[in-house]
């Protein structure tokens, strides 16, 4: 049986709790497959923040940029 040699994943994914805090990630990769079970992962990732608990603790971030990766399932 042939394997695919490129494939592309993407996820998205938010979270809302309460009025104001919420968390957004989302990423697209782009994968070469070396065989049946390891491939390279080339991509972007969005990841946003919000979380309020004043007066004690507020995280607000946005993180973005490249992802490289390898994955090997055994």
């Amino acid at each position: 049986m042939a394997v695919d040699m490129w494939f592309v994943a993407a996820r998205l994914d938010t979270v809302i709790a309460g009025d104001s805090d919420s968390s957004t990630n989302a990423s697209i990769l782009f994968n070469r497959r070396f065989g049946p079970n390891k491939s390279l992962n080339l991509g972007y990732r969005y990841f946003v923040d919000d979380y309020d608990n004043l007066p004690a603790y507020a995280w607000d971030i946005t993180q973005d940029g490249p992802i490289v990766g390898f994955t090997w399932v055994f």
